[in-house]
């Protein structure tokens, strides 16, 4: 049986004993902990857990739209009556780009 990672949305949070920076699930126990004392900088540690938490919370949406732009690339802009894949190329452009966003890029 394959375990599942902490379910997403993530978010970053600070330590209260230590003040460190620390990637949250929805559960109380902290995902990661990014600790300037071994090897961080407090700047680097900060940017490491935001990358983290954009790019786990924007893995799914991005997977959704590199699926959706293969299946239109290869089979065209249209599909069978109930294919799950969403077909209509502006659709599949409009959510790729709404996947790239949400992982921070421009």
């Amino acid at each position: 049986m394959k375990t599942e990672h902490t379910a997403t949305p993530w978010h970053l949070s600070k330590a209260r004993n230590s003040g460190q920076t620390v990637v949250m699930g929805a559960g109380p126990w902290p995902v990661a902990e990014l600790d300037p004392d071994v090897g961080y900088r407090v700047d680097e540690a900060q940017a490491t857990a935001e990358f983290i938490v954009r790019a786990c919370n924007a893995h799914d949406d991005l997977v959704k739209a590199l699926e959706n732009i293969t299946y239109v690339a290869e089979h065209g802009d249209a599909s069978a009556e109930g294919d799950p894949h969403e077909t209509a190329l502006a659709t599949v452009l409009a959510k790729a780009r709404a996947a790239l966003s949400k992982a921070g890029t421009p």
